[in-house]
């Protein structure tokens, strides 16, 4: 396990903002829109209706964090790290012709690494971790490119017979395009799980039985499934960390000639 405490955050600050030129994939083949997946019961700033009829957010307790960035590992008024397994995850949004999207609003959440949401709704009877963000968010550069630091989640039990890997959940959006959630998946890492960390190969076996994940059409589905490597020359990622490259292709809205966005489904606009 390890925490890098001391490692500088002007390093991440650096490379968010793109002095780690680096970082740049080639670009991919296809340029199928990622896939869709669900948002899940403990996004932090889920909205509902109040008992009086006004809209009120879920789960508050996010909202007083000064930290809303991209350095989920820190919050600033705590004095350490998050525990865990620390790293970079990073990607480049694109469109649907391959070209990289500037100023898209990318927004993760995930549990800690004991694998427990910081939401109230979350039945897991494991700890919460206070010096662990567990939301952040990032807008790409002119290179399309999104970078955050966080650190491995756990897995939990979603049922009795089934537990679900390590992830994190995004949501993607950018104006012109349809707004994307979905989940990146890890390969390849150790994880904690009702008290225990376990080896990488235990992951696989969970991520192939994973029922979200299984939904994910086969062909799209390793390209939700990010695997660490070292950090490259040049790319100034701090030592010790292992670099997730997680790619997203947005989908663009039609639009008609007079700029208006076109229904997909013509029954929408039929009488009820």
């Amino acid at each position: 396990m390890t925490t890098h405490a001391n490692v500088s955050r002007r390093r991440l600050l650096q490379l968010s903002l793109g002095g780690a030129a680096g970082l740049l994939a080639s670009p991919a083949l296809a340029a199928d829109p990622t896939p869709v997946q669900p948002e899940g019961p403990f996004h932090p700033l889920a909205r509902a209706r109040g008992a009086n009829g006004s809209i009120v957010t879920q789960d508050r307790r996010l909202l007083p964090y000064l930290d809303q960035d991209s350095d989920l590992t820190f919050v600033s008024d705590e004095p350490g790290a998050a525990i865990g397994t620390q790293l970079i995850v990073t990607g480049i949004v694109r469109d649907e012709n391959d070209l990289p999207l500037a100023g898209a609003n990318v927004e993760i959440w995930q549990a800690c690494v004991s694998g427990k949401y910081n939401h109230r709704s979350d039945p897991n009877n494991e700890w919460l971790d206070p010096e662990f963000q567990y939301w952040g968010r990032a807008t790409t550069g002119a290179d399309g490119r999104y970078v955050f630091r966080t650190v491995v989640p756990g897995a939990y039990r979603a049922s009795g017979s089934w537990i679900r890997p390590p992830h994190i959940h995004f949501k993607v959006s950018r104006l012109r395009f349809r707004e994307l959630i979905t989940q990146m998946y890890f390969e390849g890492v150790s994880f904690y799980y009702a008290n225990r960390f376990y080896p990488a190969e235990v992951l696989t076996q969970l991520n192939l039985r994973d029922q979200i994940l299984d939904g994910v059409p086969a062909p799209a589905r390793p390209g939700v499934i990010a695997k660490g490597r070292p950090g490259r020359p040049g790319e100034n990622v701090p030592d010790g960390l292992q670099v997730f490259e997680f790619d997203i292709t947005l989908k663009a809205i039609q639009r008609g000639p007079d700029d208006r966005p076109i229904a997909d489904d013509l029954t929408r606009l039929l009488p009820v």
